[in-house]
Order: C-alpha cells, then sequence, then structure tokens
C-alpha cells in the first residue's frame, strides 16, 4: 500500500533500500521518524506489534482519523475535487468501466464486509451500490 499523502524529504524513494537492511523477522515495528509513512505503508502486512510515530501530531492524527474515523474524515473533506492527474485518470477508468468492473466492486465489497464494522461497511455498501459518490464525481467533470 502507498501512503495517502507526501511529505517533502521523504522516505519514498528510499524504502526499498531500507527493507533491504531490515532484519528478516521482528516482533516490533516502529516508525520514529514516520511522515507520510511511505516505509511502514509499504511493507507487506505481518503479524508485528506497528507505530507510527511523527513530531508533527497533525500527520498521526491524520493517520489516526484515516483508519478509525475513514467516513468522518471523508465527510470532512466533503469530496473535495480531483486535484491530481492520478485521481481523474482512475475516475475515468471507473467511468469507462476499463478497470473497475462489478467483478472488482463485488469484491472490494467482501472485503469491506470482513474489514469493516457494519456502520462502515453499510456507508462502503451505499456508495457503491447506487453509485452516488461516483454520479456525484462524473457530475463535476467534462470527459
Amino acid at each position: 500500500m502507498n501512503s495517502i499523502i507526501s511529505c517533502l524529504g521523504g522516505k519514498k524513494a528510499l524504502r526499498e533500500l531500507i527493507y533491504q537492511r531490515m532484519p528478516k523477522e521482528f516482533g516490533r515495528y516502529i516508525e520514529v521518524f514516520g511522515g507520510g509513512g511511505w516505509v511502514l505503508f509499504g511493507r507487506p502486512m505481518n503479524t508485528a506489534m506497528e507505530v507510527y510515530n511523527d513530531f508533527n501530531s497533525d500527520l498521526a492524527n491524520l493517520f489516526k482519523c484515516a483508519k478509525e474515523q475513514t467516513f468522518d474524515l471523508i465527510r470532512e473533506l466533503n469530496f473535495l475535487p480531483l486535484n491530481s492527474r492520478d485521481e481523474f485518470s482512475v475516475l475515468r477508468r471507473y467511468l469507462s468501466k476499463k478497470e473497475f468492473t462489478s467483478e472488482y466492486l463485488s469484491k472490494e465489497l467482501d472485503l469491506a464486509k470482513r474489514h469493516l464494522p457494519p456502520p462502515d461497511y453499510e456507508d462502503i455498501y451505499e456508495l457503491v451500490d447506487d453509485n452516488s459518490f461516483f454520479k456525484y464525481m462524473k457530475s463535476m467533470l467534462v470527459i
């Protein structure tokens, strides 16, 4: 997984080198200078205890909100308009049905049902089922 943000001076470009220097097995991983979290989020999932830390408490709060209050964060952001070419390309592929097929969406819903608490899953299901988010996004675009 990639991070949801980038930070100036981040470790994204160095993360593969960092992984090569990490021990093969460990019980704890502590990201002392977390920044955008590229090293932490890019690692394969395992059973090690993981700790994100950064001097900037706003970053730590952002990741906590993304993890624990995902839909509140999305609502607070009020579905900000697209601001990058990557986001535009993803939406364009979805709308042209090149990548986000019904099979893909059903897999995503299955993952959400297994890993999210019921209120969050119901929010996701509503977004995917009636495509209200994507209808809203499409109304904002001229493709």
